[in-house]
């Protein structure tokens, strides 16, 4: 009697013998019966998963009825692709594309596109992005995989009362609308932009899980309206910033002075960016001096006079700062800055040299380093366990020799 392993040799090698083909078989993919089925009832245009694919390359143009593509020269009609299994519930609303800058395929929303809004461009490698897009409460959308959105008439109070009721908390209508007034969503963002922006906390810190966890556990409803990741934080800071234009443009109109600018280049750590720091110096409509910083805009490319002076004065433009109003500029002494108020003087029709101010503190900085360091200050900007001589210990004729101090 053949032992286990010789009869399971013995089978292997009679079921290679049965599954081998002949030196001139053809070596052709094989399609099974279920296959064949597939492709036969597409070639017989019946109405099948294939043609319901919105990334399938024979699908019928009218799934892009309404699609203007001259408005978007930089999409066109997704390529074929393998399905994988029903196509997702956002391709109801919105077309299936292919970005060709980005080389990526893409959700266009629909009534955005046909309404002419702004935005409705989604990478389709994750549905999120579309589905949160279709979820929002606005006209034309409000919709998820399941239907309709519910809008709740009041969802400060809705939500935690909701929750209250929910753990056995028992709520009458009258604790509810207390709740209600006690949390305005407005004042809660406000405050955490205001806290953001004071203390120059990371925008990613509301994308922490910790952080979530604390705003939560101190209300329920104010962890629901935190923005969800730090872009969406950003851009409502600076639609805040620019909401405030207008106002400062009619405070600056106002001012019973011109409006004296200053303003300085810094570059953030590593080099990557470069930022121009400005700031206007004025007499208002009560007679208070006031001084605030008016902005700090990125500064691209080199730190050339004709750069600074382009972004300071689209900066001014921005506030309503003319030829007739626009006052002096108190700089440090770079030479790059010479030439950016001639910029400046060109276009607001004034005289460079009249207008171009030195800073006194800059000045007197400089002096006291030349005091202080002498004429080679770097020579000692050294570690003190490099030196070879006791600083304490040097001679004090060879001190004074190299500075005027002491």
């Amino acid at each position: 009697m053949l032992s286990k392993s010789n009869s399971k040799l013995r089978r292997l090698v009679e079921r290679d013998k049965r599954d081998s083909l002949p030196t001139d078989a053809s070596i052709a993919p094989v399609v099974d019966e279920a296959e064949s089925h597939r492709i036969d009832d597409c070639t017989n245009d019946c109405t099948n998963d294939c043609t319901n694919d919105p990334a399938n390359k024979d699908i019928d143009d009218a799934v892009y009825d309404g699609l203007d593509w001259a408005r978007v020269p930089y999409l066109e009609k997704r390529q074929y692709e393998h399905a994988r299994g029903a196509p997702s519930w956002i391709y109801r609303h919105g077309w299936p594309v292919y970005h060709r800058t980005k080389r990526r395929n893409y959700w266009l929303c629909t009534y955005c596109h046909i309404n002419k809004k702004p935005g409705g461009e989604y990478d389709a490698s994750s549905t999120s992005g579309a589905a949160h897009h279709l979820g929002k409460l606005i006209r034309g959308h409000g919709v998820s995989a399941t239907g309709p959105v519910r809008r709740s008439c009041d969802p400060n109070q809705g939500s935690l009362v909701a929750l209250m009721r929910n753990n056995g908390v028992e709520v009458s209508q009258a604790v509810a609308n207390e709740i209600s007034a006690s949390f305005v969503k407005r004042n809660f963002q406000d405050a955490l932009k205001d806290w953001i922006a004071a203390d120059n906390q990371s925008l990613r810190v509301i994308e922490t899980p910790t952080f979530r966890q604390l705003i939560y556990a101190a209300n329920p409803l104010a962890e629901a309206v935190l923005w969800r990741n730090h872009q969406s934080l950003r851009d409502a800071i600076v639609a805040e910033y620019h909401s405030y234009v207008p106002i400062v443009q009619s405070y600056l109109r106002s001012a019973r002075s011109l409006v004296h600018v200053s303003f300085d280049n810094w570059t953030s750590t590593g080099g990557k960016r470069g930022l121009t720091g400005i700031c206007v110096h004025l007499i208002d409509a009560t007679g208070e001096l006031k001084d605030f910083v008016l902005g700090l805009p990125e500064l691209h490319g080199q730190h050339s006079g004709a750069n600074i002076g382009a972004v300071v004065a689209t900066t001014l433009a921005n506030f309503g700062v003319d030829k007739a109003s626009v006052g002096y500029f108190v700089l440090d002494n770079a030479y790059n800055n010479d030439t950016a108020v001639s910029y400046l003087a060109d276009m607001y029709g004034f005289e460079a040299p009249e207008r171009r101010l030195r800073c006194c503190c800059h000045i007197l900085n400089l002096g006291a380093q030349v005091i202080i360091w002498g004429k080679d200050r770097d020579a000692y900007e050294n570690n003190g366990g490099n030196l070879e001589v006791n600083l304490p210990n040097l001679p004090s004729p060879q001190w004074r020799q190299r500075r005027a101090f002491g």
